[in-house]
């Protein structure tokens, strides 16, 4: 059983600290691999090698440099060799002395497949004769950032374990992939009792009063020797009363992580910003050893309103990729469609597909849009989805459910009007943020189609759903304030139906196989703050006859060196504030000004290049767009 135990119970420590436990032997790798340290590997491997994650790194195994000085790494994708059975291995140690040890270590480590979908793999293994023999431990998960590992070694102490080794495997599966990085390795005596906090998880640091009341739920792990079988948990509001609950009937073994849900909720009494403490007291009715480690803090807000976030899934594929075929009619799309994706009523998913142009043949779906989207996400390996903004190695229902349970902090309501006799579209959207989301947003307005077959790829995939066609204007989006009311924004575009080839945007079936995809993401940590899917109304008269409930008028469209705007739909002209921005989002013209009698103001634009524009006008409390042109 403790065999099981010994590998069951590996463990990722975010910001786990070891505080005053005694650390018996220690490598951080800042002078290099030491002499008294081994390798092994198969002929034209270069191995494990120390210095800096930049120096260690190549164009597709990036290392993260956070908080790294020295490391160490095997690259398989600089070397291109077989590193099949790379092998670091620590200096014999006599362990029988000990009782009880951890054993940590820092790793940066994606797992991550190529063509073939066969996977890296890193595996930590020991030796009980010195390295003449070998027993894997564990397989070691992939991540996309440094994260620390712990796992109870102490089958490996006391009795005659006077000549124990720890090694890293890494292995490429005799494939072309990536590689796998390590720092800090630290052999640890723990103490008794010692709870360490690993999370508060109050997924939005934002809730509404809607909302109430609230669980405190999180993770911890068990970093002392004995087995816990109680403790006290605690939380305070801005420093008040605590409020206790003994949490019973369990059994979490050493390194064991426990998501513990304090089994008092908090009503929270008004809207305010709130500091909320989470702390241990007792373990087994014992004192925690290290306390330093048992106590976490987090803000929270309350506003009046929150409402129910759309998650929006980004998948990143093509038709010339391989393992792209499999991944998408195996496991994505039933995933997508149970949960009505994109559906017209209540949907319970919104997503858009990016068909891209490598690994080889560009896919024909591919477009500017897409590419545009693709650096701004930093996908730089396929199959690959973006959840919320988020990348993920390997989307779940449960992830997915737990996306849904977030709130959001804006509502997105809006039109999509469609002629289908000309191909025209027009979206008119608005937006309404329940709090201040600041300026440095993006909104995005995505012509999705639903289905289309296409024989042209060489992956064998024929059958596609929910593809980008068209970014609205373009693949940057339009910046929007949303520090302060509602803010309305309209597009339009004339689509060609077939003749699909790579760089356009020509729609496979037409407009009535299509749905739009709204929504607005922040541009500094690219979360998506809401998303919402619209169906498009169709009609068959001419495209001057779609109108959008917009009070701005222009005039004359095109224009040289002058352009009028009339809000005479308009009430209270008391604040007006105006800006034109070009299709990449810039600002290319800002001011306050006062309108004529009549609801009319003109703008000098001599100064302004041909091309095509934005007026975005800020009046009434509210915000309108209108493009225009200019031609010199």
């Amino acid at each position: 059983m403790k065999t099981e135990l010994l590998v069951i119970f590996i463990v990722l420590l975010f910001g786990s600290k070891l505080h005053s436990q005694e650390v018996i032997f220690s490598e951080d790798f800042e002078n290099g691999i030491p002499d008294t340290w081994t390798q092994s590997m198969e002929n034209g491997s270069d191995g494990w090698k120390a210095g800096t994650p930049t120096s260690l790194q190549s164009t597709y195994f990036e290392i993260s440099t956070k908080n790294k000085t020295k490391i160490v790494a095997t690259n398989d994708d600089k070397c291109q060799c077989d590193k099949s059975h790379d092998l670091l291995k620590t200096p014999p140690m006599d362990l029988s002395k000990y009782k009880n040890l951890f054993l940590y270590f820092d790793v940066y480590f994606e797992k991550k497949c190529m063509l073939e979908m066969v996977y890296e793999n890193l595996l930590l293994k020991v030796s009980t004769d010195g390295g003449d023999s070998w027993k894997d431990l564990c397989s070691i998960w992939g991540d996309y950032k440094w994260h620390t590992v712990a796992v109870d070694v102490s089958e490996y102490t006391g009795g005659n374990n006077k000549n124990i080794v720890f090694a890293w495997e890494y292995s490429d599966k005799l494939k072309e992939l990536f590689g796998a990085a390590l720092d800090n390795i630290k052999l640890v005596i723990p103490v008794d009792y010692d709870i360490n906090m690993l999370s508060i998880d109050i997924p939005f640091p934002i809730y509404g009063l809607n909302n109430a009341p609230l669980h405190f739920k999180g993770k911890l792990v068990n970093n002392g020797s004995n087995k816990i079988k109680s403790f006290v948990i605690n939380y305070t509001i801005n420093g008040g009363t605590p409020v206790s609950a003994t949490i019973d009937g369990i059994n979490i073994p050493p390194l064991g992580i426990y998501e513990y849900t304090h089994p008092l909720a908090w009503t929270p009494p008004s809207s305010a910003k709130y500091e909320v403490k989470v702390f241990i007291t007792k373990i087994n009715g014992n004192n925690d050893k290290l306390q330093a480690n048992d106590t976490l803090s987090k803000s929270i807000e309350i506003i009046p309103k929150a409402v129910k976030r759309l998650p929006l899934y980004e998948h990143f594929t093509s038709n010339s990729c391989n393992p792209c075929v499999f991944w998408n009619t195996l496991f994505l799309q039933p995933l997508l469609d149970s949960n009505d994706v994109n559906s017209d009523n209540n949907p319970g998913l919104a997503a858009i597909k990016y068909q891209l142009d490598f690994p080889g043949k560009a896919d024909q779906s591919f477009n500017p849009d897409v590419a545009t989207r693709k650096l701004f996400t930093g996908i730089h390996s396929i199959p690959q989805t973006v959840i919320n903004g988020v990348v993920k190695q390997f989307p779940t229902q449960e992830g997915l459910n737990k996306a849904k349970l977030l709130p959001a902090y804006l509502e997105i309501t809006g039109t999509a009007k469609a002629n289908t006799t000309n191909n025209y579209l027009e979206v008119s959207v608005t937006l309404n943020p329940l709090k201040d989301l600041g300026t440095n947003n993006i909104l995005q307005i995505a012509v999705v189609e639903d289905s289309y077959n296409n024989t042209k790829g060489n992956n064998g995939e024929t059958d596609f759903y929910q593809v980008l066609r068209k970014l609205l204007p373009n693949g940057n989006g339009t910046l929007v304030d949303l520090s302060s009311g509602k803010v309305t924004h309209s597009e339009s575009y004339t689509f060609t139906v077939g003749n699909v080839n790579t760089g356009n945007y020509n729609l496979w079936k037409g407009l009535d196989n299509c749905h739009i995809v709204v929504f607005v993401q922040n541009q500094v940590g690219k979360e998506i703050l809401q998303a919402k899917v619209l169906p498009i109304s169709l009609i068959s008269d001419i495209k001057e006859e779609i109108s959008i409930d917009n009070p701005i008028d222009i005039f004359p469209n095109p224009a040289k060196d002058v352009v009028s705007i009339s809000l005479a739909k308009c009430n209270d002209l008391s604040k007006i504030s105006i800006s034109i921005m070009n299709t990449l989002g810039q600002i290319v013209y800002a001011g306050s000004l006062q309108p004529s009698n009549d609801k009319h103001f003109t703008i000098n634009i001599s100064d302004i290049a041909t091309g095509v524009y934005y007026i975005n006008v800020n009046v009434d409390s509210k915000m309108f767009s209108k493009k225009f042109v200019v031609i010199k």
